[in-house]
């Protein structure tokens, strides 16, 4: 039974992990030809902050 338990544990804990190292990024300005910021009548300066992710 602590064999089973140990080792959920042990999954677990190395999701947390994997999940924190993916989150490299940092909270911008969004630009006014994304997504963030499009209207149905085109881009529009809106300053909404979206996830920049990269170097």
């Amino acid at each position: 039974m602590s064999i089973r338990l140990f080792a959920a544990v042990l999954a677990a804990l190395s999701m947390v992990s994997a999940a924190q190292a993916a989150t490299h990024g940092r909270q911008g300005v969004a630009p006014p030809w994304s997504f963030a910021c499009m209207t149905d009548h085109g881009p529009s300066q809106c300053d909404e902050p979206m996830w920049i992710y990269g170097e």
